[in-house]
């Protein structure tokens, strides 16, 4: 059982009152189901024994220690809180010299509230109103402004994780202790559908899909993906897994819970190697009928195979996915299978006398009605004594008629004295007077 040690000073040699009768040296430590132990030789690894519990108190980072022949343990309790929980505590310093200011002393104060993890949606306000003062501010205190989540990595420690889940069951008023991924464990199968998802992520190990994720690895694998995705497109690689610690079908679901899109899986299955040990089988007969024994036979086949060379077994194929556009979240949304929104879908015919009125959220389905050229024109009807002039509506045909009236064209040329017997115009008409 992980327990943590405080060493007591030496009492005077004043006699203590009833109230105070404590052992003048030791340790104290806490267990994850809330109680107090007291071991008295501080270098006995042992936790000893229970002298009291921890309760909730007047803050989330302040717990309250209860035993009453121990009037000092309240002071060790909170010197081990803010020493397993330092970097969370950095967080509220407003003064002196790295002291977080503006928008930075804002992202500071929300980690503290939750723990150090928030979902970097929640803090977009305050991220776009950081300058390159602020955020190197926040780097100092070990802040990590990832693409997914805003956290610190330095409390993915399992005393950190132990003291956060400890800290938010009494809050919570959550019997303890309280499960959790075991110490060191970068990812863990939950039951989505008992589990609190908040408290997962509080303590540093958000939920998607069917594992919780230890935060900083999940950091690692987002960050890769947004590093190699070309065209919006990323391939699932086997080193995901390993760094989670997971199987290729729970990585594919945990990609497809945090919005990416699986693509039509287009890589074919690589072609099975020929066994050499077959071929060393169908030596053995010719061997035989060359005076060989089967015997001799056999141990020619088996030398074959042990020198043949082994061939690796092919790796599976991978798999491609499409980004996902916006934000991302470990709080799960309903989709169909398409990865969209829900597609509509034409509502049952209600009966008769029913309420035609849709649900809230739900559509109302009408159809289009069907051209008819004697519905009357709303538009263009006039109501009865309306006396203004109309507008002259053109007439296709009247202004084609008009255009095709035939046109008479006449030309007569110059005429002169001289070429009045040579033009033929004229010889043409001379020969109709005849």
């Amino acid at each position: 059982m992980p327990l943590s040690s405080y060493s007591r000073p030496r009492m005077t040699d004043m006699t203590p009152t009833p109230a105070q009768a404590a052992p003048t040296e030791g340790r104290y430590s806490v267990a994850d189901d809330g109680q107090i132990f007291f071991q008295e030789q501080p270098t006995n690894p042992l936790p000893g024994v229970p002298v009291g519990r921890l309760q909730k108190g007047d803050a989330l980072l302040a717990p309250k220690a209860v035993a009453d022949a121990h009037p000092k343990v309240q002071e060790w309790l909170d010197i081990h809180t803010r020493t397993v929980l330092e970097p969370l505590f950095k967080l509220k310093q407003v003064e002196g010299e790295g002291a977080l200011t503006g928008a930075a002393a804002g992202i500071g104060e929300r980690l503290y509230d939750h723990l150090g993890v928030m979902h970097r949606s929640e803090l977009e306000d305050l991220i776009a109103g950081l300058d390159a003062d602020m955020r190197k501010a926040l780097r100092s205190k070990g802040v990590r402004l990832g693409p997914v989540l805003v956290f610190l990595p330095a409390l993915v420690k399992p005393a950190a994780i132990r003291m956060r889940a400890i800290l938010w069951a009494l809050w919570n008023d959550k019997a303890l202790p309280i499960a959790k991924p075991a110490d060191g464990r970068v990812s863990e199968v939950v039951d989505t559908a008992a589990i609190d998802r908040d408290f997962y992520r509080m303590i540093g190990y958000p939920v998607f899909g069917p594992r919780c994720i230890r935060i900083d690895m999940l950091d690692r694998v987002v960050t890769d993906i947004y590093d190699t995705a070309e065209q919006g497109v990323f391939e699932a690689k086997h080193k995901y897994a390993e760094w989670f610690g997971s199987s290729l079908d729970d990585l594919y679901a945990v990609l497809e819970s945090m919005g990416h899109r699986r693509l039509k899986d287009e890589a074919k299955p690589a072609a099975e190697a020929a066994a050499p040990a077959a071929e060393a089988v169908t030596e053995a007969p010719a061997l035989a009928s060359e005076g060989v024994t089967t015997e001799g036979a056999k141990e020619a086949a088996e030398a074959v195979e042990a020198a043949a060379p082994v061939t690796p077994k092919a790796p599976a194929p991978l798999v491609k996915f499409m980004l996902k556009r916006g934000k991302m979240s470990d709080r799960p949304q309903p989709r169909n299978q398409h990865g969209g929104k829900p597609r509509y879908t034409k509502p049952d015919a209600k009966p008769e006398g029913a309420d035609s009125k849709p649900e809230r959220g739900e559509k109302k389905f009408t159809p289009k009605k069907s051209y008819d050229p004697n519905r009357p024109n709303k538009k263009h009807d006039r109501e009865e004594g309306d006396e203004r002039p109309r507008k002259p509506k053109f007439d296709r045909n009247k202004d084609r008629d008009q255009d095709r009236a035939p046109k008479v064209y006449t030309f007569e040329g110059k005429k002169t004295g001289d070429d009045d017997a040579n033009n033929p115009f004229a010889i043409l008409k001379n020969l109709k007077k005849q």
